[in-house]
């Protein structure tokens, strides 16, 4: 059953995160794909898509992600 805010379909909302800056912290943190996104939440699939620009991340996605690299939001979205 898909979820519904005031009879309309509920989208969380988005930010435009820095996919160079999502690939970069997490290589620094020293994860891959498939295992960040295990501790974000997320397919990895996803996650792939996040860090290649095909798709905007959540916002809490976005501070799972800050929270598990270890680095503030601000960061992930920084050019």
């Amino acid at each position: 059953m898909e979820r519904t805010v005031q009879g309309a379909p509920y989208r969380p909302a988005r930010l435009n995160q820095n996919p160079k800056a999502v690939r970069r912290l997490r290589m620094i943190a020293g994860y891959r794909q498939k295992a960040l996104a295990k501790a974000v939440g997320v397919t990895p699939n996803h996650l792939c898509n996040i860090e290649r620009g095909r798709r905007s991340a959540s916002v809490d996605t976005l501070h799972r992600l800050a929270d598990v690299l270890g680095r503030p939001v601000e960061e992930l979205l920084a050019e």
